[in-house]
């Protein structure tokens, strides 16, 4: 039994003194669950778990997991009175704080971490606090704060002479000078932290530090610089599938992209980001990213949804403390409420905005004042630590003697409250584990109804219009074949008997009814047309409206142009008829309302998915107020775009015309 224990030990020694050699590795995190699962609760165990929590930690996808196990290595430490386990776990619990955004209880636990590492006077882990809180500052505009930190973790790690940490802390006082626009010092610092990374060859920091270069020179105006540091760092990333900083490249290239005018590929390096950022539960990097998706949205005149990622971004910098992106959120919503002409929202969000400006100065002011008193309190406390450190050496002997004696008559009643407190810790976990279980299952199948309710809509809806269209077909097949047959067969009939007819009245009255007959077949074959053009379901889309654009411009004295791009395919025939409906109630409310005398309608196939835009030069009209009052145009036009599953967006002004555009997915048009 001893033998086993003493090989674990050393391999969890082993394990431990090498995890940062070995970062990322998935074969490590196996082993050290397994050494976790073989281990008895004592002090080793502690550390086995912390080794495998910042395993977690550092992989930047298994943040959650990281959690229960410091919460684990918390609970195990407090029950052996073991100290450094306690500071470890609130020093896992920052990091994990720092990453997901709660910087409020990330500071916390970095401070009571600090606290304990102060008082045995161990640097190096007071600079990795220090690091840590550093970085907080920084994102929470605290920047004068922050660069003193950082210059304070520079000199220990000198001292240490940890080439590492110099290069990580380097390229931190790079970003700050950088935020502070001292852009000459912040490219030294960067290209002397990358200088230290390539000679470490440690690729996922070189990829950081050439980001940080790209952040300058964008900053500076040199996009063509820029690009060329972001796509060096983007290959960096893709290659050690570094999903965190993917997300960072690909939103810096969509900032330098909308500088350069490029708003389309812009707005798709921006969206990427985003959904990574969602799925790595990123809470500043998510409020930073829907202020740049919807920086690039207003740009492109969609302010309605810019407006939705605007307030998104407010709610989290809010809930997370986050001044700086708060700031910018108020100033974006202001600009987009003033495009869309609703200047009262407009003047409360800049009131928000000036209001915030005014909060991150007067809080850099208030944080000077307090670093001077923290500096005289930390002074005054390491002198008194100086002062116990003498005094407990002094007491150390005696406190030993008196604990050897203790010892001899409580080992018995230690060993009975340890079995106890492991049957109890081994119930609450399991108790615990069945909660997650059973919440686990409930979300699932409350997941499961919401999908099964929205897929009965959706039926629903389909069955609806199939039904409808299908209507149309048979009564338009009714009209053609049926009744419009019979028309003809009596006109053929009245035309044979037009020599017999000789009284002059006679004639006339033929003729009438003659011309009757043809009226009502050329109305027949129209309310047919009407009902389901045939070039439609024999042609396709695009034959079918130029057969109605050409009827328009003969009835309605409309000049109207069609243009298509790349619209060979044929759609599954119920899209087909959608949109053929859809851009005819389109055509309809211009002839009816828009007093127009040009109307271009497009239809562009953009990689599968297809763009409508339909635009006139007509009398315009207010948009809220027509979608407001539920104009049944606007309504049929609405509930179609919802059939097609697509993104529908008016715009129009007074005297300036009216422009429509639709986005449909490829996945509603195609046979499944």
């Amino acid at each position: 039994m001893r033998r086993g224990q003493f090989i674990i030990g050393c391999l969890v020694f082993f394990i431990f003194f090498q995890a940062s050699a070995l970062a990322q590795n998935q074969e490590l995190i196996d082993s050290l669950k397994n050494v976790i699962a073989h281990q008895p609760d004592d002090t080793l165990k502690i550390k086995t778990m912390n080794a495998l929590t910042w395993q977690l930690i550092i992989t930047r996808r298994q943040t959650e997991l990281a959690r229960q196990y410091a919460d684990s290595g918390m609970l195990l430490s407090e029950k052996l009175n073991y100290p450094f386990g306690i500071a470890k776990s609130h020093y896992y619990y920052g990091v994990i704080g720092r990453l997901e955004g709660d910087y409020y209880e990330a500071l916390n636990h970095f401070d009571q971490y600090n606290t304990y590492a102060t008082n045995r006077g161990d640097s190096v882990n007071v600079a990795n606090g220090l690091y840590h809180m550093a970085v907080i500052n920084s994102f929470q505009g605290n920047y004068e704060t922050s660069l003193d930190l950082h210059y304070r973790i520079l000199k220990i790690y000198e001292k240490e002479q940890d080439e590492y940490s110099i290069a990580t802390t380097l390229n931190s006082i790079g970003i700050i000078h950088f935020r502070m626009k001292n852009y000459d010092e912040a490219i030294k610092h960067y290209n002397q932290a990358i200088a230290i990374m390539t000679k470490l060859e440690e690729e996922i920091d070189i990829a950081d530090g050439l980001h940080n270069l790209g952040n300058v020179y964008a900053t500076m105006g040199q996009y063509d610089e820029a690009i060329t540091y972001y796509n060096r760092a983007l290959a960096i990333d893709e290659k050690l599938d570094n999903e965190w900083g993917i997300a960072y490249q690909k939103e810096n290239l969509g900032l330098v992209y909308s500088e350069k005018g490029n708003l389309r590929q812009a707005l798709n390096y921006q969206k990427e980001a985003l959904e990574i950022r969602k799925a790595l539960g990123q809470k500043k990097e998510i409020a930073m990213s829907n202020n740049k998706v919807g920086f690039v949205l207003s740009e492109m005149n969609q302010n309605q949804q810019a407006i939705g990622h605007f307030l998104e971004g407010a709610r989290i910098a809010k809930e997370i403390g986050s001044n700086p992106d708060l700031k910018d959120s108020y100033e974006f919503l202001s600009r987009a409420y003033a495009k869309l002409g609703n200047y009262k929202k407009a003047y409360e969000n800049h009131k928000q905005y000036s209001h915030v400006q005014d909060s991150i100065f007067n809080q850099t002011s208030a944080q000077q004042i307090n670093e001077l008193k923290a500096r005289y309190e930390a002074e005054k406390r390491e002198r008194e630590i100086q002062l116990l450190t003498s005094e407990k050496k002094i007491q150390g002997a005696e406190i030993a003697q008196q604990k050897a004696i203790k010892n001899a008559f409580i080992m018995g009643s230690i060993l009975l409250l340890i079995l106890i407190g492991v049957l109890y810790a081994a119930y609450k976990n399991r108790i615990q584990a069945i909660r997650l279980i059973n919440k686990q299952k409930q979300e699932i199948n409350d997941q499961k109804i919401k999908e099964l309710e929205n897929n009965q809509k959706l039926f629903a809806l389909d069955a609806m219009i199939s039904g409808q269209e299908a209507e149309r077909k048979r009564i338009a097949s009714d009209l053609h074949d049926g009744l419009g047959v019979l028309l003809s067969t009596a006109q053929m009939h009245f035309n044979s008997v037009d020599n017999k007819i000789d009284h002059p009245n006679g004639v006339a009255m033929y003729s009438k009814a003659n011309a009757l007959l043809d009226e009502a077949c050329i109305e027949v074959r129209k309310i047919a047309h009407n009902m389901m053009p045939g070039s439609l379901l024999k042609l396709g889309l695009v034959p079918a409206l130029n057969d109605l654009c050409e009827k328009l411009r003969k009835e309605d004295e409309l000049e109207i142009s069609l243009e298509a791009f790349e619209m060979d395919k044929r759609f599954k025939e119920t899209a087909e008829i959608t949109i053929y409906r859809l851009i005819q109630e389109m055509l309809n409310n211009v002839i009816k309302h828009a007093q127009a005398s040009e109307v271009i309608v497009q239809l562009m196939n953009n990689n599968g998915n297809v763009n409508i835009t339909v635009e006139d030069n007509g009398i315009g009209f207010n948009v809220y107020e027509a979608l407001g009052s539920g104009g049944m145009g606007l309504k049929s036009i609405e509930s179609r775009v919802k059939y097609l599953n697509g993104n529908l967006n008016i715009m129009s002004e007074q005297g300036k015309g009216t422009s429509v555009t639709v986005e449909i997915d490829k996945k509603v048009l195609f046979k499944e």
